[in-house]
C-alpha cells in the first residue's frame, strides 16, 4: 500500500528540511497543499527544494507552476477546477478528491492517477470533521473502484484497516505534521505500509 503525505496547511520552521528527509527515506508522492498561499510564497517555497525531488511533487494550486518546476502533476478540486479544464493541463500526474460514495460512483477514477477518499476517519488536523463512512460500505465501493486512497484520521493504526477494507493508499497529514519527529513517524507508518 502506498504511503502519500500532504503538506501542512501553513509554512512551519525547518519544513524544507523535513519534506526533504522524507523523500530520502523514499516518499514518492508528495501533495503541496497551501491554500491560503500567494503564487509568489509557493514559487519561493518550491524553488527552496532539492530540483531532484520536484518529479515527487504534485501541487493542488497554482497551477501555472508545474512546468516551470517540472513537477509530477496536479490535484484537483473538481468543484472549483472543472474535469475538463483539468485534463488540459497536461501532467504525467492527475489526482482528485471525494467525500463521499457516491462521488465515486459517478466520477470515473480511472481517468486519474487515483482519488482521495476522505474522511475515512475522524480528522486528526481539522476538529470536527467525522468520518461519515461504515466499513462494510467502503468494503464494497472499494471492490468496484481501485486506486482509491483513504485520507482523514490516518494513524499507525489505522493502516491496516486502510489495507483490509481494500486501500490502494493512504494519505498521512495531521499524524505526521503534529509529531514531534517527522521523519521517525514517516518511517513507522511506511514500513507498516509494506
Amino acid at each position: 500500500m502506498q504511503l502519500i503525505v500532504i503538506s501542512s496547511e501553513d509554512f512551519i520552521a525547518d519544513e524544507i528540511n523535513i519534506i526533504e528527509g522524507l523523500f530520502e527515506c523514499g516518499l514518492t508522492h508528495f501533495h503541496l497543499r497551501k491554500p491560503n498561499a500567494t503564487l509568489n510564497e509557493v514559487s519561493t517555497f518550491l524553488s527552496q527544494i532539492n530540483s531532484v525531488y520536484h518529479d515527487k511533487i504534485i501541487i493542488h494550486h497554482h497551477f501555472e507552476l508545474l512546468k516551470q518546476f517540472n513537477l509530477k502533476g496536479a490535484h484537483v478540486n473538481l468543484l472549483k477546477f472543472p474535469l475538463e479544464e483539468a485534463k488540459q493541463l497536461k501532467v504525467n500526474h492527475l489526482s482528485i478528491s471525494c467525500h463521499t460514495l457516491s462521488e465515486l460512483n459517478i466520477l470515473k477514477t480511472e481517468q486519474f492517477n487515483y482519488a482521495f477518499l476522505s474522511p475515512i476517519f475522524n480528522s486528526i488536523s481539522k476538529k470536527g470533521y467525522l468520518s461519515p463512512f461504515k466499513k462494510e460500505e467502503l468494503y464494497e465501493a472499494l471492490k468496484k473502484h481501485k486506486n482509491i486512497v483513504a485520507l482523514g484520521g490516518i494513524t499507525k493504526k489505522q493502516l491496516a484497516t486502510c489495507k483490509e477494507l481494500g486501500f490502494s493508499g493512504a494519505a498521512i497529514l495531521g499524524s505526521l505534521w503534529l509529531s514531534k519527529n517527522k521523519i521517525k513517524t514517516f518511517k513507522k507508518m511506511q514500513k507498516t505500509c509494506q
